[in-house]
């Protein structure tokens, strides 16, 4: 457990390294892109979080499959 811990610890942190050291690139405040990104990646963690599960076997071309069969008949 503590494992993941820390590897979630150095994933976030080479994270914001790699925000800081591109804002500098782009001669940007760094300070304001390190407080933007830390602040909205939660919110998209969140997200992530309580959106649907994909049921398996699930192919994203079926979905579109139907609606050029209709097209075809008429």
């Amino acid at each position: 457990m503590n494992n993941e811990i820390y590897l979630a610890y150095a994933i976030g942190a080479a994270y914001l390294f790699a925000v800081y050291k591109l804002a500098i690139y782009k001669n940007r405040s760094p300070w304001i892109w390190l407080a933007l990104c830390f602040i909205f990646t939660p919110i998209l963690f969140l997200v992530l979080i309580f959106m649907k599960k994909i049921p398996e076997g699930y192919n994203p071309d079926d979905a579109f499959s139907s609606s050029k069969k209709n097209k075809k008949n008429k």
